[in-house]
């Protein structure tokens, strides 16, 4: 004995009829996807991890230019643990149009347990303005 279709069958069998004719038309274009704007101001400091964030300190840079016009940076930072630790680093140095001009390889500096310590870099232009300094975990 066969049992009658249920009702909810007969209503999508129907859906599915009406929507066949779509099914051939040419596929919609999407739009660019386009990135969400960063509304935090650029920093001159940057670590690559929260992990980072808990195991160092970081003061404000001491920025100095030369007679010749060069850009010199020290940063103070001080690891926060009881164990030595190595860091990388490399600098970036920017023009007044933010337009990168120079940029270091990375750098290793190993961090005796709760002792200040420095990082510093300088430009090789003297048409840098502003800089960024980015610090990681050795690798």
């Amino acid at each position: 004995m066969n049992a009658p279709a249920p009702r909810n069958f007969h209503r999508m069998l129907f859906t599915a009829l009406a929507l066949l004719p779509l099914a051939g038309c040419t596929p919609r274009v999407r739009g660019p996807i386009e990135p969400r704007e960063d509304t935090h101001p650029w920093p001159q400091i940057m670590l690559d991890s929260r992990e980072l964030a808990r195991r160092i300190a970081v003061r404000q840079p001491i920025v100095e230019r030369d007679p010749a016009g060069l850009l010199f940076v020290t940063v103070p930072v001080r690891g926060t643990t009881r164990r030595q630790m190595t860091i990388e680093y490399r600098s970036t140095f920017y023009d007044r149009n933010h337009t990168p001009i120079f940029q270091s390889t990375w750098f290793p500096r190993t961090l005796t347990p709760l002792t200040q310590d420095t990082i510093k870099a300088n430009s090789t232009s003297d048409r840098a303005e502003d800089f960024q300094i980015d610090i990681r975990e050795a690798r």
